[in-house]
């Protein structure tokens, strides 16, 4: 299967290892999964895939089997390693409260990030924290096949600039024919925005290759239009959801390659300095509260991550162009990066 998402995807990042091949039901409502999570919920929440605090190989190299076998541990708070050499992965991501982690962008996505992640590397790093560099320490990736045969990519890559932590999330979806997802999908982009994508349809009747997918945002578009339905034969679709409180950009992306429908849902994130866990973009994100501070057309923190991650020659970069009431923005124009 790996082989496979690569030939639609690309080849995999550098900094990466290849993680094992999954197989996850389609039983679980990823909606409810998610706002378990959101609301630091650990009932409702299946447990985290994590570490406890003996030595372990790094999250991406452990295989299925003991990825299923780990166990939460007890530690809480601060790291406790002495050389904060790549020691982040090696400590569980707490899904209570108390450890102000920030939920995923889909249920299917394990990697909770944590505020003592980041005060962690913003202590190794020191003065460095002003350059631009990514921090494999915090990035995660990993891929699954559904039982309706639904391809997923995810990865979560941490980034740091001017002194500042940025994040991009990805989840990209391949539907071939005959796969489907019973109960749609849903994607959260911060506390205050997510979009519902419905099971593809498509039309056999049709000498074309017609597929057509029924869009759900959360606030909606249109205030008279809860959801748009969209069909391949229209062309690519794309759209970005700017959060005015939090530091968020969401974009979505539907097309075809060949006879497969491929789904993209990015989020482009400021998470703070970690110097203060009240700082307002990384509380924003993880409660929900704050004040608008931002246009909300305005894309520069989308141009800003998306370059971060461009100049230190991250993948799976979706280029789309945008028109906004300040112009033209074109991120498949990569000179000036």
């Amino acid at each position: 299967m790996a082989s496979s998402i690569r030939r639609i995807f690309g080849s995999l990042s550098r900094g990466y290892t290849e993680s094992s091949t999954q197989t996850t039901p389609d039983g679980q409502d990823p909606p409810a999964y998610a706002m378990a999570i959101q609301a630091g919920d650990s009932e409702r929440a299946p447990a985290t895939e994590a570490g406890d605090g003996k030595k372990l190989p790094s999250f991406d190299n452990k295989t299925a089997n003991d990825k299923k076998n780990l166990e939460l541990g007890e530690t809480h708070g601060r790291c406790g390693c002495s050389q904060h050499d790549s020691c982040c992965l090696e400590h569980h991501s707490l899904r209570r409260p108390s450890a102000s982690t920030l939920a995923p962008v889909h249920s299917l996505m394990t990697y909770h990030l944590s505020f003592e992640h980041l005060s962690c590397i913003r202590r190794k790093l020191g003065d460095e924290m002003q350059n631009t560099r990514y921090i494999p320490e915090l990035s995660w990736k990993d891929s699954v096949t559904s039982t309706k045969g639904v391809d997923y990519e995810m990865l979560s890559e941490v980034y740091t600039s001017k002194g500042e932590f940025l994040q991009r999330q990805q989840v990209r979806l391949r539907y071939g024919r005959g796969d489907s997802s019973p109960n749609g999908e849903q994607f959260f982009g911060c506390p205050h925005q997510s979009v519902r994508l419905s099971s593809p349809v498509r039309d056999e009747r049709s000498s074309l290759i017609d597929v057509r997918v029924d869009v759900s945002h959360n606030p909606p578009r249109c205030a008279s239009h809860t959801s748009q339905r969209w069909c391949n034969l229209e062309g690519q679709y794309a759209h970005i959801a700017v959060c005015a409180i939090c530091h968020s950009d969401a974009e979505l992306q539907l097309k075809m390659s060949t006879h497969y429908l491929i789904v993209v849902y990015t989020c482009y994130r400021s998470l703070g300095t970690a110097k203060d866990p009240a700082d307002p973009k990384w509380n924003a994100l993880l409660t929900g509260e704050g004040h608008r501070s931002r246009p909300d057309k305005e894309l520069d923190l989308y141009k800003h991550v998306y370059k971060t991650a461009f100049r230190l020659c991250r993948s799976f970069l979706e280029p789309a162009r945008y028109q906004t009431p300040s112009g033209m923005v074109d991120m498949s124009i990569r000179d000036d990066y």
